[in-house]
């Protein structure tokens, strides 16, 4: 018996009854659920992170929605398992650069971890000089 996940990718409470499989197939099966609730879980901070960066500048929602778009569109055309946290957040940046620099300047600030303004003036300083 394995849980499932509901529309929001909250793991519920039911239970589905599986086919008799073999043990090793039933072992890839929790392995791949496994995967996807690390895919949701990790989409569901990649949002959270973008609005948050987004917030109360003149972004639409669907901007944000289509930033995301290519965001998985770039890691799933790497072909990998699992990608590396700094390879997410870098595909985060440079779509934030192209929507709104302020919101690309608060995101480098957390994921970059900015201990003073001069690190903030490196970053646009290099911002600018990109455009």
């Amino acid at each position: 018996m394995v849980g499932r996940l509901d529309g929001a990718g909250n793991v519920s409470n039911a239970v589905k009854d599986l086919p008799p499989l073999k043990r090793q197939n039933l072992s890839c099966l929790e392995s791949l659920r496994a995967t996807e609730v690390a895919n949701l879980l990790m989409m569901k901070k990649l949002k959270a992170g973008i609005l948050r960066a987004v917030e109360k500048r003149p972004v639409s929602v669907e901007d944000v929605e289509a930033a995301i778009i290519h965001i998985q569109s770039k890691l799933r055309g790497l072909g990998e398992r699992e990608v590396k946290a700094s390879v997410i957040g870098e595909l985060v940046m440079e779509r934030l650069r192209l929507l709104d620099q302020v919101a690309f300047v608060r995101f480098a600030s957390v994921y970059r971890r900015f201990k003073d303004v001069s690190e903030f003036r490196q970053e646009i300083e290099r911002l600018e000089s990109k455009d």
